[in-house]
């Protein structure tokens, strides 16, 4: 345990070191200041901040994540040397790199917006959106990362997943709505959100913010499903879902790995 600590410890510390942590903070701190203080709406603030973070958080995540492990190559070989478990090595890794990327985008939005006197729960709803989807793409960018030597063919397989969740989803969903529009596929459609953590961070919140225009058609079929804790609880348990799977993937993969 003693170990695992020191290894996160400096992953962490090595990531924070990062200038574009500091700017990835200082981005969204003053972007939701700059909102809040010109907007005045506090759901208009909400609207355009939820539109950056389900299409730029993700993609800063696969891109700095998988980046940051390509780079670091050479000190996991040399710690792979020492008397230290694979499992504990890769589970530092991750952490050590999701964790101050979702705390720089977390903290980035809720200071200001607490500051403004935003909706405690709306505002919590949008941090941890931010947080889920970052934690979830750094996963999977590391997963790929481990699969592949080539940097390029590990971040293109990042970047495939980001482009089916950020932007050939909803075209899909459009797809099997005009498609079977005479039919019930309520529950199709329910379980295709649940294939998406992109579209589950938005459903969670303009849910929340009961704006029918934005909610698109998966969003208005989860509205009286989630009308109870039922439909939040399956969100959070997607969305946990999202982050274990590439997680155990990617420990095995690198656990069996020929370094």
């Amino acid at each position: 345990m003693k170990t695992a600590f020191k290894l996160f410890k400096y992953e962490a510390y090595n990531t924070l070191r990062s200038r574009f942590i500091s700017g990835y903070f200082l981005f969204f701190l003053l972007f939701t200041s700059a909102l809040s203080y010109f907007t005045g709406d506090v759901s208009k603030v909400l609207i355009s901040l939820l539109n950056v973070v389900i299409l730029f958080v993700p993609l800063v995540s696969l891109v700095f994540s998988s980046l940051f492990f390509y780079s670091s190559r050479e000190f996991t070989e040399i710690v792979l040397v020492q008397p230290v478990g694979r499992r504990v090595v890769y589970l530092s890794k991750v952490a050590g790199i999701s964790l101050p990327l979702s705390l720089s985008v977390g903290l980035g939005i809720a200071l200001p917006l607490l500051i403004f006197r935003a909706s405690p729960v709306q505002t919590a709803l949008l941090t941890l959106s931010a947080m889920y989807l970052t934690v979830i793409f750094s996963a999977i960018a590391l997963m790929f990362s481990v699969m592949h030597d080539d940097r390029v063919r590990g971040l293109a397989l990042g970047l495939a997943v980001w482009i089916y969740a950020s932007v050939l989803y909803d075209a899909f969903i459009l797809f099997v709505g005009m498609a079977f529009y005479d039919y019930p596929i309520e529950g199709l459609v329910i379980l295709l959100s649940v294939l998406n953590p992109v579209d589950l961070a938005r459903i969670l919140m303009v849910m929340n913010l009961d704006i029918a225009a934005l909610m698109g058609y998966t969003g208005a079929l989860f509205t009286e499903f989630a009308s109870s804790l039922k439909g939040y609880a399956l969100i959070f348990l997607s969305l946990t879902l999202w982050f274990l799977l590439p997680l155990m993937v990617g420990m095995e993969v690198f656990n069996r790995k020929d370094f």
